[in-house]
């Protein structure tokens, strides 16, 4: 199974974002000219958006020296709001929306979520990508426009629901073997040692091993199923670099979780050494890392000029108790949470999917575009941080983290 998306899997499909690239069109082009940066900004009091600041009320710093804005302009969708200048610019207003849905299960809110989007949101020349678990679709203006709203969100939630069930069923599949396997072994004391509880391998004081390994044979299964590709990362910020306009990714990312042994059937397993050597070794595979450069993580996506909403499904799965459901989302969250910070994208979790997507469209819809002619104009392809604030304030503040000058 080909595994160059973003999150490869048979569980992130057929490679969701490697064909993203290869269908979309367009070449990545490596030089930035570094006469005018582009900065837009969010900026928030608790969930607010602040719509009444002027130009006067910003500071930017690049590098720690300030620098001088030559226009503000507040935009609301696709429309300048207000503009205040010094210098005037022509700010490329078209938007470009991605959509990614890295889920492994279909819940009924992907419709409620992208009515909202479809409903509330999309408007007359803006640019639509959905990103499944199987595949890329591109959605252009004009067939958009060509269907009423209630037959785009069918279809849309139609193409969703299909790909999620489809290429997830390898992942669902080994997901389900393990809470079959685990589930069917949770010690009852008021049952003896040696039981078969239904899960169809029994555990006692001498079949311990057995059963773990079967366990982490299929933990191993699981594991070879998904893997995080770098590179494909910093494909994708290469890739939407290049493109022009207001480019917003919002990324669904479902919680991932691995079935575990209770502590009550752990301490069973005391009195085996070699039951016990082997659960000692499950500990390190229940831990992910992620293998990824962060440095430079954040300043290609911070260089990319895009806006990532990190969007954290935080549902937990209602067929096992607590206590045997380990989050495993660490090594995905992680570099995911990253992307967003660097471009100046909320990090948003809950386990309502429509409630994400209604933050990520708020903060899609309003925002601050700054401009400013650096006083470093070398060419040096050095990274030149960012810093945006507001005079007299404690606001919340998201923009870029900065760019590349080469």
């Amino acid at each position: 199974m080909d595994r160059r998306g973003i999150l490869s899997v048979n569980k992130i499909g057929n490679s969701a974002l490697a064909l993203c690239l290869l269908m979309l069109p367009g070449q990545v082009a490596h030089e930035v000219r570094v006469v005018n940066v582009e900065v837009p900004v969010r900026v928030f009091q608790g969930d607010s958006f602040v719509g009444d600041l002027t130009l006067s009320d910003f500071e930017l710093l690049e590098e720690g020296i300030a620098q001088r804005i030559e226009a503000v302009y507040l935009v609301k969708k696709a429309n300048v709001e207000r503009r205040e200048e010094v210098k005037p610019f022509a700010p490329d207003l078209s938007r470009h929306f991605y959509l990614f849905f890295i889920l492994y299960e279909y819940t009924p809110r992907v419709r409620d979520a992208v009515a909202h989007f479809v409903q509330k949101v999309l408007v007359a020349g803006d640019d639509l990508t959905i990103v499944t678990p199987r595949t890329t679709y591109r959605m252009n203006d004009q067939a958009l426009l060509s269907s009423s709203k209630e037959k785009v969100i069918d279809k849309l939630t139609k193409i969703v629901r299909k790909d999620i069930l489809v290429a997830d069923a390898a992942y669902r599949s080994a997901l389900n073997d393990i809470k079959r396997l685990v589930g069917g072994n949770r010690i009852d004391a008021s049952q003896p040692l040696g039981v078969d509880y239904g899960g169809g391998a029994e555990y006692d004081q001498e079949g311990g091993a057995p059963f773990l390994l079967r366990y982490r044979m299929d933990l191993q299964r699981l594991e070879q199923l998904r893997s995080l590709d770098q590179m494909k990362l910093f494909d994708f910020a290469e890739y939407l670099k290049d493109r022009s306009g207001q480019k917003h990714v919002f990324l669904f990312y479902q919680r991932e979780y691995v079935p575990v042994l209770d502590k009550k059937t752990q301490s069973m397993m005391e009195n085996d050494p070699i039951a016990q050597a082997m659960v000692n070794e499950l500990m390190e595979l229940y831990r992910r890392e992620a293998d990824i450069d962060f440095g430079r993580l954040r300043m290609a996506y911070a260089d990319s000029a895009i806006t990532i909403h990190f969007l954290f499904l935080t549902t937990m799965p209602g067929d096992l108790p607590a206590d045997m459901a380990s989050e495993q989302s660490e090594d995905v969250y992680a570099p995911f949470s990253e992307m967003a910070r660097s471009t100046g994208g909320l990090i948003e979790r809950s386990s309502n999917l429509t409630f994400l997507m209604e933050r990520a469209s708020r903060a899609s819809e309003s925002y601050y575009i700054l401009y400013y002619a650096p006083t470093i104009k070398d060419k040096d392809g050095a990274f030149r941080n960012i810093q945006v604030r507001i005079k007299g304030k404690s606001y919340r503040i998201l923009h870029r983290a900065g760019y590349i000058a080469d």
